[in-house]
């Protein structure tokens, strides 16, 4: 009713996703478990001013185990995991257009994934100008896993332990 420009904003978003689980008896005292899963996700992020920044998430999540009988009271279970997730975020201006470079602002990153407009803000309830953030992120974690079993009567024992190497890097 007060403003002069008004426009529909539609997100896109794609997802696609697999998952599946293995269980193969090897012999009677051998058996094996297994799950993969994997999942891409697409974002479109319009604003107002017809400008597209876009997002991509790219995950795995995958284990195997094994377990071995030994006796009736002795098992053993050894594990696996891996798991990936790599997340991306690109603003409509990077590296297509220095839209500050060129208006001679100074002091912010000139690098091309931070090219664009500079943040500005309005009273009144008028539409804010900005371009999103650039990142890059990549966590994955590496696993094993191996666990005993002791079965005596009533009496249970049980150990094991686990050991990750976990990598985090961040592109922000």
């Amino acid at each position: 009713s007060g403003y002069n420009y008004q426009a529909p904003i539609r997100e896109g978003t794609h997802r696609d996703a697999l998952q599946s689980r293995f269980t193969q008896t090897v012999s009677h005292r051998d058996q094996l478990f297994g799950s993969f899963a994997f999942e891409s996700v697409r974002t479109d992020q319009p604003n107002l001013f017809g400008f597209l920044d876009t997002g991509r998430r790219l995950g795995i999540n995958t284990g195997v185990t094994w377990s071995h009988r030994f006796t009736h009271q002795l098992f053993m279970n050894f594990g696996y995991r891996f798991s990936r997730l790599a997340t991306r975020s690109t603003p409509y201006f990077a590296n297509r257009e220095n839209v500050s470079g060129e208006a001679g602002i100074m002091g912010n990153n000139q690098d091309a994934v931070n090219w664009g407009p500079p943040s500005l803000s309005f009273a009144s309830g008028i539409t804010p100008l900005s371009d999103g953030l650039s990142s890059f992120d990549r966590n994955q974690t590496s696993g094993i896993s191996p666990a005993m079993l002791w079965s005596r009567g009533r009496h249970n024992v049980s150990f094991g332990g686990d050991f990750r190497r976990q990598q985090f890097n961040y592109l922000s």
